[in-house]
C-alpha cells in the first residue's frame, strides 16, 4: 500500500489543475517556467503573450496590372468570330455568322465545333483539338446580341514535352 500515496503525488504533479477540481489561474495561462541552474532550484519565469485571434473573414483578391478587355474574344475563334444572335431560345438559336444567317440546334456543327447546349444568352460548344484533347467553347451574348467567344482548354495545347534527362 505504499505505492498509493506515491501514485497520488505523481498524478497531482502531472495532471492539469482543472482535472483535479482546481481552477486554473488565468493570469498564469501565458507563463512558462523553465528549470534553472541556480542552487535554490528556482527556474526562470518567462511571460509568453497569447497568440492574436485568427481573422478568417473573406477578402477580395486583386492582381496587379490591367486585365484582359472584357469585349475581346479568345484566340482561335475563326468560325465564331463576330457572331451575333438574332434569337436565342432554349434548344434553338438563330445566329448571324460570317457565312450568313443560320438556325442551329444541339448536335449541329459550326466550323469544327459541336453544339452541346443552347440556353438564353449562352451557347456551349465542344471542340476537338489536333492533340485529341477537348476544349469547351462558350459563346455569351449581351443585350444587343453581340457574341463574346471564350475557349477553355482542359490541357495546354501549346505545351512542349521537356527533353529526356540522360
Amino acid at each position: 500500500m505504499k505505492l498509493r500515496p506515491v501514485l497520488v503525488a505523481i498524478l497531482a504533479v502531472t495532471l492539469p489543475p482543472h482535472v483535479l477540481g482546481q481552477e486554473a489561474d488565468p493570469r498564469k495561462a501565458g507563463v512558462v517556467t523553465r528549470p534553472g541552474g541556480t542552487p535554490s532550484g528556482a527556474g526562470t519565469t518567462i511571460a509568453v503573450p497569447s497568440p492574436p485571434p485568427i481573422d478568417n473573414a473573406p477578402r477580395a483578391a486583386t492582381v496587379a496590372g490591367a486585365g484582359a478587355p472584357r469585349d475581346r474574344d479568345s484566340a482561335g475563334t475563326s468560325a465564331l468570330k463576330g457572331v451575333q444572335a438574332r434569337e436565342v431560345k432554349a434548344g434553338r438559336a438563330r445566329l448571324l455568322l460570317a457565312s450568313g444567317l443560320r438556325t442551329v440546334r444541339p448536335g449541329d456543327l459550326i466550323g469544327s465545333d459541336v453544339i452541346r447546349s443552347i440556353e438564353p444568352g449562352r451557347i456551349l460548344l465542344a471542340r476537338r483539338g489536333p492533340d485529341g484533347n477537348e476544349a469547351t467553347v462558350v459563346v455569351s451574348f449581351d443585350a444587343a446580341g453581340r457574341g463574346r467567344v471564350r475557349v477553355y482548354f482542359g490541357a495546354d495545347p501549346s505545351a512542349v514535352a521537356p527533353p529526356a534527362v540522360r
